[in-house]
């Protein structure tokens, strides 16, 4: 990774947001700095409370998309047998779970999780995925999002129709974008995607 000026200032932000989340820089038992692996160097090492590898961090300069470097990044953790990368250039991170990436990509966080935070989503890897259809839906699921908005019995029977191939494994995205339009849920669909992504997967 080419070195400089605004790759260690992109360090300087990086190291602060894992000491804000309770990182100890100076403990090897909890971060390691640079090591170098059979496919290139990894940047940083977060580690669990017993000192095995948990997590690799990838730093790219300040006016890189720290995205872009994800496969880079699996290359390492893959070498380190680490279930966790997160990509940051000091201003915008990444988390991604490499044991869910059949169901999830990269996606964006607000803060880099804690030593804690990725324990707890390595125990919920250990766990089969709980089904969507055993999330029960009520007039006021959207409350927390949107109190006023008060779904309807046809937008929980189409929430419903969604879930049930996604449980079975055979609902591609074209399909959910046709559902959600022959069921009438454009305002849903704006509703939902306009609030910001969680910072961590809950252990729940």
């Amino acid at each position: 990774m080419p070195t400089g000026q605004n790759e260690a200032f992109s360090r300087i932000l990086i190291d602060k947001a894992l000491e804000f989340s309770g990182w100890n820089l100076l403990d090897p038992q909890q971060v390691q700095f640079e090591l170098h692996t059979a496919t290139g160097r990894a940047d940083y090492l977060l580690k669990d409370s017993l000192g095995r590898t948990l997590c690799v961090l990838e730093a790219k300069r300040e006016d890189l998309d720290p995205y872009d470097a994800k496969e880079q990044a699996r290359g390492y953790a893959e070498n380190l047998n680490a279930p966790f990368v997160i990509l940051s250039n000091g201003r915008e991170h990444w988390f991604w779970n490499l044991q869910r990436t059949k169901e999830q990509d990269a996606y964006r966080i607000e803060r880099l999780p804690s030593q804690e935070d990725l324990e707890r989503v390595r125990l919920k890897n250990l766990q089969p995925p709980r089904p969507l259809l055993t999330e029960v839906i009520t007039p006021d699921y959207l409350y927390r999002l949107k109190p006023d908005l008060k779904l309807r019995g046809y937008q929980i029977r189409a929430m419903d129709a969604i879930a049930r191939p996604f449980d079975e494994q055979t609902c591609s995205p074209q399909l959910t974008a046709i559902l959600l339009y022959r069921h009438r849920l454009p305002s849903l669909m704006r509703l939902v995607t306009t609030q910001p992504r969680p910072m961590m997967p809950s252990a729940a």
